[in-house]
């Protein structure tokens, strides 16, 4: 299992989550995978190397929920 960052910039923000990498992958290719089992982590940060964790307001703005299963 190798973890790595999967990033998104938008509007000045970042977003950051820390995924397993073979069960994205395996995710992207159709394969039955839980969300549950591609996140290393159950959180959203807008700084992964420091761990500081999105706001749930930057999260509702940009994404319109709050759920990191969505966002992911």
């Amino acid at each position: 299992m190798t973890n790595v960052n999967a990033k998104l910039r938008s509007k000045g923000k970042s977003f950051e989550i820390l995924v397993d990498i073979d069960k994205a992958m395996q995710l992207k290719k159709g394969m039955a995978v839980s969300i549950d089992n591609v996140l290393a982590f159950n959180e959203v940060y807008s700084d992964i190397k420091k761990g500081i964790k999105c706001s749930t307001n930057d999260m509702q703005e940009h994404f319109g929920t709050a759920d990191i299963r969505v966002i992911a």
